[in-house]
């Protein structure tokens, strides 16, 4: 993977990047991650992504990841040595969208294994704030099925706002997500390190990404009482996403590790919603974590994708909640540090949500984790490069 960083967040930056990452020998696809204080939109951004002629998959984020460092601004630019294929889902929160039928038509399935469609690494991109994530990644993973590792991120801002954020050779789209079949072999770790402080509690009530009710009672209602004799006392309703991401749901799972949930937003009548769905009938638990057991699970999340190692070289890939930055502040540098490795090139992002599986479980769209992926040498990067190289050290 040839991978090249601009810090100023330019739209001119930007092209420069392209061009120069998309005229390397061996590049077949790009993978193009931005932050969202370079103020990108479809106005300055699609003339150039619709210029591309190579398959583009990508999105905004709140800070993007190159190496042990975490960029508030800029993009990074990566170039891909192995056949991609992208396929875009519009319409991620509409009601009426059969996704199963849609992915059916547009991936022109006629069995179990269709040509071309049998990469070993499937990258999912989409709107992290958008309504029916789940139906979408449940009806991915009916018809993919197992044998593959999935992994991808949520794109987003941290003003929460329904702006475009996906990135792909039709442009800058909202309420999207991107799915890319990626020829390259990967291994995966997935960890979050919260753990349950009360509960479970049943979801009496819910709508989509909305928890109404707690045991038959307000969902804030309990959620308040429960941070009050943890010692939590002050809970600004106009400020709520400031306490609640020290301690997120966790939904359940028989024989696996919880699912996080992430509340963000506290409605009038006591309803809580979040980043990503939560089913009626499901349990869940307010889980806390701290310094130690967070950046504790990153290295678990490096460990166990390192235990899968496809082969020598290659590039990591790191999907990691931006909760997990705002709760740990100055100590961030830290979870980065537990996954980057000198020896090898890291990229990622600081995502809204995330997606994962390790290649044999059920494929879920999780909150404030850490997803570590490894991917195989490609192409590009043993391809003798004309002019100066940008791999990291």
């Amino acid at each position: 993977m040839i991978i090249e960083t601009d810090r100023s967040g330019g739209v001119k930056e930007l092209e420069e990047l392209l061009e120069r990452v998309s005229s390397r020998p061996g590049v077949e696809g790009l993978l193009v991650l931005a932050c969202g204080e370079n103020g990108f939109t479809p106005e300055d951004l699609n003339p150039l992504l619709w210029r591309q002629n190579l398959p583009l998959a990508g999105g905004i984020f709140p800070a993007i990841l190159r190496g042990a460092e975490k960029l508030e601004r800029g993009t990074i630019v990566a170039g891909l040595g192995a056949p991609l294929r992208t396929l875009v889902v519009p319409g991620l929160s509409d009601p009426d969208i059969d996704f199963t039928r849609h992915l059916e038509e547009a991936l022109e399935i006629e069995g179990p294994s269709p040509p071309g469609l049998d990469a070993p690494t499937v990258l999912v991109l989409l709107d992290g704030l958008a309504r029916r994530i789940e139906p979408f990644v449940e009806a991915l993973y009916g018809l993919l099925g197992i044998g593959r590792t999935y992994l991808g991120g949520g794109a987003g801002t941290l003003a929460m706002d329904r702006s475009p954020m996906i990135i792909c050779n039709q442009g800058l789209l909202a309420d999207a997500a991107l799915v890319g079949f990626l020829d390259v072999p990967s291994s995966l770790g997935v960890s979050h390190g919260w753990n349950p402080v009360a509960g479970p509690f049943r979801v009496t009530s819910s709508r989509g990404t909305t928890v109404e009710t707690l045991d038959w009672k307000p969902a804030f209602q309990v959620y308040r009482q429960v941070l009050e004799r943890l010692g939590v006392h002050s809970i600004d309703p106009e400020d709520f996403f400031a306490a609640s991401r020290s301690y997120p749901f966790g939904i359940a799972r028989v024989g696996a590790e919880r699912v996080v949930r992430d509340p963000y937003q506290l409605h009038p009548d006591g309803s809580l919603t979040c980043v990503g769905a939560v089913r009626q009938g499901s349990f869940v638990h307010i889980l806390h974590g701290d310094r130690h057991s967070l950046v504790s699970a990153a290295a678990e999340a490096r460990r166990i994708s390192q235990r899968f190692q496809p082969g020598p070289g290659g590039t990591r890939l790191f999907f990691d909640c931006i909760s997990r930055v705002l709760f740990l502040k100055e100590c961030y540098a830290e979870e980065l540090s537990a996954v980057h490795d000198p020896l090898q090139p890291l990229v990622g992002a600081c995502s809204i949500g995330e997606i994962a599986n390790n290649g044999h479980s059920y494929l879920e769209f999780y909150n404030m984790t850490s997803v570590v992926a490894d991917l195989a040498a490609d192409l590009a990067e043993v391809q003798p490069i004309p002019d100066r190289q940008e791999h990291e050290p």
